[in-house]
């Protein structure tokens, strides 16, 4: 299956744009790399397993990062 790079919202509600998958540089775990929008930007790498994944809220199950669409048209420029 494919990942879609774009938006993202976590079910906490925070928004994130992931970028694409990378593999962990070691155990070569694929590893989704996305950004948290929240004004600092910071770049986070997480297991595409758990990425993908669900969560039990409030007893029903939910997404973590659910889909929102694509947004920007190329990743940011790293310092």
């Amino acid at each position: 299956m494919s990942f879609k790079p774009g938006l993202y919202r976590h079910y906490s509600g925070n928004l994130y744009q992931a970028w694409g998958v990378g593999r962990h540089s070691e155990r070569l775990e694929e590893m989704i790399i996305y950004q948290h929008l929240d004004g600092n930007c910071r770049l986070w790498g997480r297991p595409r397993t758990m990425f993908e994944g669900s969560v039990i809220i409030d007893g029903k199950e939910k997404p973590r990062f659910e889909y929102m669409g694509p947004t920007f048209s190329e990743p940011p420029k790293l310092r």
